[in-house]
């Protein structure tokens, strides 16, 4: 067993010919899911300020006003 970062003890590295396979709780593994979809909405997030920034966007009130 092999502690990986801060996701505690229950995480198994399983070394299986070159690869390596890891083996969390379930509970463990959802937690990493919804915090890679949060971090992929701040991404998104980041990418739209850019490109409204760069005035290639319209505010949000025009939008709200154009449907």
């Amino acid at each position: 067993m092999t502690k990986i970062n801060n996701l505690s003890k229950e995480v198994k590295k399983i070394y299986k010919s070159k690869e390596e396979i890891v083996l969390l709780p379930l509970s463990k593994y959802n937690k990493l899911i919804e915090r890679l979809e949060e971090l992929e909405d701040i991404q998104e997030h980041i990418e739209a300020m850019k490109y409204y920034r760069a005035g290639k966007g319209r505010s949000f009130r025009k939008f709200l006003n154009s449907g």
